[in-house]
């Protein structure tokens, strides 16, 4: 199984490390994935799509409560 996210596809890229003499390298840029329990099991998700998932929902009773205040 990869290291890749559920949501929006993320997966390692790779490149080249540059030292100081200017050689190049080959490297890996790994995503930041994570597991994460949901109600339908375990899937794999990367930082951002986590971050964006558990942000709480805004509605729009709120900011008109806020807005009559």
């Amino acid at each position: 199984m990869g290291r890749i996210c559920s949501l929006c596809g993320k997966k390692p890229q790779f490149g080249s490390s540059v030292s100081h003499s200017k050689r190049h390298t080959n490297r890996q840029f790994k995503p930041n994935i994570i597991t994460v329990k949901m109600a339908t099991g375990k899937i794999l998700l990367c930082a951002k799509c986590k971050k964006s998932l558990m942000k709480p929902k805004r509605t729009v009773a709120k900011k008109t409560a806020k807005a009559a205040e």
